[in-house]
């Protein structure tokens, strides 16, 4: 009886040992297996700090300062022209007009982001013909 018991428990330290050491070299390479249970019990990770991409105060400080620094350098060139306000008011118009467009770019690279793979985004000319 105590043979049994014995290889068993030979059986057991063997298949730990194993898959320790397959664990350890699969971190080393930077790859690291989960197991069925690791998998089921994973949790997609959220940021908790807002990234410059998604954070409402950095588009907001993008459609103001832009504009302020611009219209601050023509008024700057202004000053040593010895104009009224002319560079000053192209400056900042060309300020506000880039905030804009930037605004515009990045909203619809998000929208493209979140869109892909969707089925209004598909093409017509399907190569597999199911729409055939």
């Amino acid at each position: 009886m105590s043979g049994g018991g014995a290889s068993s428990f030979r059986a057991v330290l063997t298949r730990a040992l194993v898959g320790a050491s397959t664990r350890l070299r699969a971190q080393r390479s930077g790859v690291v297996p989960l197991t069925e249970r690791e998998r089921r019990r994973a949790v997609p990770i959220v940021p908790s700090v807002p990234s410059g991409q998604n954070d409402a105060l950095s588009h907001a400080l993008a459609m103001v300062v832009g504009p302020l620094l611009m219209g601050l350098f023509g008024a700057w060139i202004d000053h040593l022209l010895g104009t009224v306000w002319v560079f000053a008011a192209l400056f900042a118009t060309l300020g506000a007009v880039g905030a804009v467009v930037s605004a515009y770019y990045r909203y619809e690279a998000r929208m493209a982001e979140q869109d892909a793979g969707k089925p209004w985004t598909r093409r017509a000319g399907r190569s597999d013909g199911a729409g055939s």
